[in-house]
């Protein structure tokens, strides 16, 4: 390799703050959606900058890599792509692609920490004769169509040219290779994710997801349909994303990045501070993810509240004539007012702040402290209620 190689110090890794005082003041969804797009996009840089590491010669020069060494260096540079895309559809707030996403990234991180944590040539060889069985399939397929018709036409030989390459680069025959087996490579996806100690998270970070990918009916129902009184309608709003799946990519995607740093990087001032950078980024990611949590439970507990109060109301309101204006008797606190504003905003009716639909007596409450909002934003001031929202305050 002739080019200069660069160092750390020709990098410039922004890091994001986790502030916990100000993140305990956030009252709303997005101010840690923000946080985290942030905290992803620090830790995909350094998955970039080690997707282009190079390994050491004798001579201690940079050199490319050998086959084996090449998956690894693969699968690492799809983590970046994916990462990006994923990025790029959370930002745009596509939530079904996200999905779609998200499931391919935590499937490449389980497959690289596999290989990382049991490097056999066996095992590279076993990954891919894995992909190169569908190729024999698709040989086997050309070379009978082109029996059965007496002739070989341009598309083809393209095809046959593009196979061979395939096989000739993995350094495989086509006889190695028994495209009549169907045994995936190493062990099935779940046990890989067990031996990678990925066992608990397995289900949220890869199984669940898979309706996006494959187009279930849990995902038709969830995000590409409505349903109401038994009969369905098309559903074509993107759906929004939540932190949770971002703080859970940000979180794999550091500690495979530190594997993979200290499997293809020699001792050296570099590694260490990569090490270090990713050391501390991943308790970063740790405490902003608990603080979520605990914003999800307070926010859990407040809605418990004003749902309870609300409903021991609904007999009372059901059997009354009341105006938009008349819901007076709601019990509002600061954290109500500011959820709902917080609806208006985003034109989310019939969901909660989560995308959760809403049931029958949350959408009337829903209904009535929309309109009643609405008309406060407009500057109808309602002396009685502004007196009650001071006094809760």
């Amino acid at each position: 390799m002739k080019e200069l190689p660069l160092t750390l110090k020709d990098f410039n890794i922004p890091r994001t703050e986790v502030n916990i005082e100000e993140i305990k003041k956030y009252d709303s969804e997005e101010e840690f959606m923000s946080l985290v797009v942030e905290l992803l996009k620090e830790v995909a840089q350094i998955s970039s900058i080690l997707s282009c590491t190079y390994r050491l010669d004798e001579k201690n020069n940079p050199r490319k890599w050998k086959r084996n060494e090449a998956v690894l260096g693969g699968l690492m540079v799809r983590l970046v792509k994916l990462q990006s895309g994923l990025l790029d559809q959370i930002c745009q707030n596509r939530l079904e692609i996200a999905n779609i996403l998200f499931r391919c990234l935590c499937e490449n991180i389980i497959n690289l920490e596999y290989l990382l944590k049991r490097s056999t040539d066996d095992l590279f060889d076993e990954y891919i004769e894995y992909s190169l069985r569908e190729e024999k399939r698709l040989l086997n397929k050309i070379e009978k169509n082109i029996v059965e018709r007496g002739y070989e036409i341009p598309i083809e030989t393209r095809m046959k040219r593009s196979i061979n390459r395939a096989f000739k680069i993995s350094s495989f025959s086509t006889e190695q290779v028994d495209e009549k087996k169907w045994k995936p490579w190493g062990e099935k996806i779940y046990e890989r994710a067990k031996k990678t100690g990925m066992e608990d998270i397995y289900f949220a970070t890869f199984s669940l997801p898979s309706h996006a990918v494959h187009g279930n009916w849990q995902d038709l129902i969830t995000y590409h349909l409505e349903h109401e009184k038994g009969e369905f309608s098309p559903k074509l709003q993107w759906g929004y994303p939540s932190p949770q799946p971002l703080f859970a990519v940000s979180f794999l995607s550091a500690k495979v990045n530190k594997d993979y740093s200290n499997e293809i990087i020699p001792d050296c001032s570099d590694k260490d501070k990569i090490n270090k950078i990713l050391d501390e980024f991943i308790v970063r990611i740790s405490v902003a993810d608990d603080l979520h949590e605990q914003f999800l439970q307070n926010y859990k507990k407040v809605r418990s509240h004003f749902m309870k109060k609300n409903n021991k109301r609904s007999q009372k309101m059901k059997s009354k004539k009341r105006t938009i204006i008349d819901i007076t008797d709601v019990d509002l606190r600061k954290e109500d007012l500011l959820y709902f504003i917080d609806v208006i905003k985003n034109r989310q009716y019939g969901k909660d702040r989560f995308g959760r639909e809403l049931d029958e007596e949350e959408s009337k409450i829903h209904f009535r402290l929309l309109m009643f909002l609405r008309h406060l934003i407009a500057g109808l001031d309602h002396p009685k209620m502004l007196k009650k929202l001071n006094n809760n305050n």
